[in-house]
């Protein structure tokens, strides 16, 4: 089929009741399903730089970023109008489908077939539903979407335009430090990489590994000083440590604790995440540290020595303290997980944990903690700092 004049001409989000903002530095206001009725306009061919953001050197974003409640199928909904400009659509079956550069099929109509009985503008209700969603856990759409009229009865297909649409499904409750509003730039790094990830991976292990491997930051192995997280202030500098992923910079485990509470408080099977402080910890087992491989001593360049030593040689350091997270209350079975060393991905309750990375045969077992020395920080990360 040949048509130049058919298109989609805006597309309209409902307003929930419930979810949080996207916050967008692009834009002075957040663009966010907030409270209240009707619909909400996310993209419009008549005025492209009002919602386009290309700012982003990353990907293709929206000045109109939107939060849905990832358990409420219904608010995955769109309204788009599509103007008809060609007699040889009416009154025929037609399939409507939009496409980006991940899947044929990332949105498609509510209804399995349309009809269009006169030419001119017509609303049609379509559904946000990329292969990778779940209702479980987050996941984002983001970029250029291609529109695609397929003839039910010919199989003859048409292309459309393109819209430029950004949509993260995420828990309807987030926790008070976001003060209601999720920077767009954490769902673009953190959620939305997650479509081209194993389907069967549970937010927790999701997380863990990203933060541990694909983030590339390295364990500072000279003084183990944290760089984006104050404890006892509260603060962590999201808006820096979103900009470094990549960069191979420098953390400490007070930083990676930090930004697993965070990233796994955006997802409705882990509403409960602490920070975790154990001091002392101790000399830890052989393991991979971030960013630094095999390890069992890790100031290994305060003191010019190797990253793995003998288990009794004096120059073995051990870490003074350490930080994790827990998900859940205090339980025998609840799930540590920890991006600094490891990584441990969920799968350990405390004493499992501190088993598997305390080494017993050190030189110094009195440096070596036990679980009666650990205690979570109820007010660890406070406030985050996005300038």
């Amino acid at each position: 089929m040949a048509d130049h004049n058919s298109r989609i001409t805006s597309v309209a989000i409902p307003r929930p009741s419930i979810g949080p903002y996207v916050a967008n530095s692009q834009r002075r206001a957040p663009s966010a399903a907030g409270a209240g009725g009707g619909w909400l306009e996310i993209w419009s061919d008549s005025a492209l730089m009002r919602f386009e953001d290309n700012a982003d050197p990353h990907m293709c974003g929206s000045l109109y970023p939107i939060a849905v409640d990832v358990r409420e199928k219904s608010y995955t909904e769109l309204e788009i109008k599509i103007q008809i400009s060609s007699a040889s659509l009416l009154n025929t079956r037609l399939e409507l489908y939009g496409e980006n550069d991940t899947a044929t099929k990332v949105i498609a109509t509510v209804a399995p077939e349309q009809s269009f009985p006169a030419l001119g503008l017509h609303p049609v209700r379509v559904m946000v539903s990329p292969p990778w969603a779940r209702q479980d856990i987050p996941w984002g759409l983001a970029g250029n979407i291609t529109w695609k009229l397929r003839n039910l009865e010919t199989g003859s297909l048409m292309g459309l335009n393109s819209s430029r649409l950004e949509i993260y499904a995420l828990t309807g409750t987030v926790p008070k430090f976001f003060r209601d509003r999720v920077p767009v730039e954490l769902l673009r790094r953190v959620v939305l990489p997650r479509r081209t990830w194993t389907s069967s991976d549970t937010w927790e292990r999701y997380c863990c590994l990203l933060v541990f491997q694909h983030f590339a930051f390295r364990y500072d192995v000279r003084g183990g000083v944290a760089r984006y997280h104050v404890p006892k202030a509260g603060t962590f500098q999201l808006a820096r440590y979103l900009h470094d992923i990549g960069s191979r910079g420098v953390v400490n485990c007070y930083d990676q604790a930090a930004a697993m509470q965070i990233f796994l408080a955006l997802s409705p099977t882990t509403p409960e995440v602490h920070w975790m402080f154990m001091e002392p910890f101790g000399f830890i087992r052989t393991t991979v540290l971030v960013g630094r491989g095999a390890c069992n001593n890790p100031m290994y360049e305060r003191n010019g020595t190797a990253p793995v030593l003998g288990r009794t040689s004096p120059d073995r350091r051990c870490f003074g303290n350490h930080a994790f997270v827990r998900v859940g209350p205090a339980a025998p079975d609840t799930k540590i997980l920890d991006a600094c060393c490891g990584p441990h991905t969920g799968h350990e309750n405390l004493d499992r944990y501190i088993q598997n990375s305390i080494d017993p045969r050190c030189r110094n077992v009195g440096l070596n903690g036990r679980a009666t020395d650990v205690a979570p920080v109820p007010d660890a990360v406070q406030r985050l700092l996005m300038a």
